[in-house]
């Protein structure tokens, strides 16, 4: 479970004791924008909200939901910046950018219809990222 405040993660953390549920507690006491995750997911929902951030679209398509090459995708936006497009266009043109921004596309068509919160989960279960942040959870998590 995902919590803005503590409090709502606290208090859902004594359900789950009192009810015998097994559950994991990650990241109390932290600011969660600090969070790198959270930090990354925001940028990946604000590429998809706006198609002229190419700042966005650069830490989204290099960051670990596509993971793309840096060097390449910076090589690509410098293009982008000298020929007064989008990096979106040249990305869309470019063989090991065109899923990635497809898949862009495809957020950006379903987020007419879903909420910020379904399209978060649907970024982060799409591009399986989600399972990647689990198992990492197994490391930091404390187990009740």
């Amino acid at each position: 479970m995902l919590a803005r405040r503590n409090q709502g993660v606290e208090k859902v953390h004594a359900a789950f004791e009192l009810s015998g549920v097994e559950h994991k507690v990650a990241g109390l006491g932290n600011d969660i924008y600090a969070v790198v995750s959270v930090r990354q997911l925001i940028e990946v929902l604000k590429c998809v909200a706006d198609p002229s951030d190419d700042l966005a679209l650069f830490h989204s398509l290099t960051g670990p939901i596509f993971g793309l090459d840096i060097a390449a995708v910076a090589t690509l936006a410098g293009e982008a910046k000298r020929g007064h497009s989008s990096l979106h266009e040249l990305a869309a043109d470019h063989e090991a950018l065109k899923a990635a921004t497809e898949q862009i596309t495809t957020w950006r068509e379903a987020a007419r219809e879903q909420s910020v919160g379904v399209l978060a989960y649907n970024i982060i279960t799409d591009s399986g990222w989600k399972q990647q942040l689990y198992d990492a959870s197994e490391h930091d998590a404390i187990v009740f």
